[in-house]
């Protein structure tokens, strides 16, 4: 016999495994304990026999899902190069929504009926600070913290589900876990984002005008008619900018994290050349005129390493500053609230509605793949697709008689 069940008390079985012999002739056997009745039992060990069988048995132990996420995120992080603004986002996501609710649970009994259920409550009330999430931790009550008021997005929960899925897949391949409870949840569905807010021609010529002549006038222009990252601009160094040429070249990204601003490769990791509209060139020549007359008056040399996008004295600009300041110069110029973000969105939305070629503007942007282009930008492609149909009725309305033919 390989297993059997034996009761422990009211309503709790214990499940004997029969792992065979040691290499010292010793009897080996493992212990599982369920709460159910005697079926549930039977149920539960005729699946670990299974297990053993199939070669997917895994011995009980006691680490906690906690205790598992802790170890995995540094190792993961590390063996796979992620980025520390994305590794840090990933442990808030656990910190703040997981953890509170599953940490405490030995990870070998994590089910997808708890998960199915914290993604439920999450979606109901799962928008919790920093500081409501450090307190959760402390003290797990297996639920979510009370001090959530508001439903977190379902793109949100795709991500943490996306995030525990690849965690959970690496204790399967260790041997922690028998199978990937997340395999068999469904997270919420998101629907695609058909509508993207961008300022208009007009709007952005009035935000330009605004911002002349201060700090945010040049990351502003870059944004808007290079499509660059936030990161990349802050990036860009006089080095990287042929005004001979016309162009730019991407190479690098400033990231903000707890650690302080730091240099790292693109978000693709590729490097790539965006060629820049007259308008563009025009004022970066009149900028780095300015900058040179400021190094001459600080005694300061070598303006090819200098920063684009710096302070008076040369100090680069951080992340956090261009999106606050952006912010305060939508209001102050009476516009629409948008992310600086969405000037990259707008770029490539004037680009593609003025009939540019999606592959190319996908290579302006620095997309790894051009089915993200495609996958952001539907708004615009439709409208492309209503183009091309209207020159095909056009073509067909101009042949023959004009009468269609089926």
């Amino acid at each position: 016999m390989k297993g059997h069940i034996r009761p422990r008390g009211k309503g709790s079985w214990a499940i004997i495994v029969d792992l065979g012999r040691d290499e010292n002739g010793k009897r080996r056997q493992k212990w599982h304990t369920i709460h159910g009745t005697k079926r549930d039992a039977e149920r539960e060990c005729a699946r670990l026999l299974n297990d053993l069988n199939q070669g997917g048995y895994v011995e009980p132990e006691r680490q906690t899902v906690r205790e598992y996420f802790e170890k995995w995120l540094p190792e993961h992080k590390a063996l796979n190069s992620l980025a520390d603004r994305t590794a840090e986002r990933w442990q808030q996501l656990l910190r703040l929504h997981v953890l509170p609710a599953l940490g405490n649970l030995p990870l070998q009994k994590l089910h997808p009926l708890q998960i199915e259920r914290l993604y439920r409550e999450l979606l109901d009330h799962g928008r919790v600070s920093a500081n409501a999430g450090q307190r959760a931790v402390a003290g797990d009550s297996g639920s979510v913290p009370p001090a959530a008021k508001r439903g977190l997005s379902p793109s949100s929960i795709l991500m943490i589900h996306r995030v525990c899925h690849v965690a959970l897949k690496r204790a399967v391949r260790m041997g922690l876990v028998a199978r990937n409870p997340f395999d068999a949840v469904q997270p919420p569905s998101t629907a695609a984002k058909t509508d993207i807010t961008v300022l208009s021609g007009p709007q952005l010529t009035a935000l330009l005008q605004a911002t002349s002549g201060g700090p945010m006038e040049v990351p502003i222009l870059l944004a808007a008619t290079t499509g660059l990252r936030r990161g990349e601009l802050l990036a860009l160094t006089w080095a990287d900018v042929d005004l001979e040429e016309e162009t730019i070249a991407v190479s690098r990204a400033v990231q903000e994290t707890q650690a302080g601003v730091s240099i790292k490769g693109t978000k693709t990791g590729q490097k790539r050349s965006v060629s820049l509209p007259r308008m563009t060139v025009k004022a970066l020549r009149q900028h780095k005129a300015k900058q040179a007359e400021l190094m001459l008056q600080l005694g300061q040399q070598g303006i090819d390493q200098r920063p684009v996008c710096c302070w008076p004295d040369g100090r680069p600009m951080a992340p956090g500053y261009i999106t606050h300041a952006f912010s305060k110069a939508l209001a102050a110029a009476g516009l629409p609230k948008v992310r600086f973000h969405d000037l990259r969105h707008g770029f490539a939305t004037l680009l593609l509605d003025a009939g540019e070629d999606m592959k190319i503007v996908s290579d302006m942007l620095g997309h790894a793949d051009i089915r993200t282009t495609l996958n952001i930008y539907t708004h615009v492609t439709r409208k492309m697709q209503q183009r091309a149909a209207g020159k095909l009725d056009a073509l067909l309305d101009n042949s023959g008689d004009g009468s269609r033919h089926s």
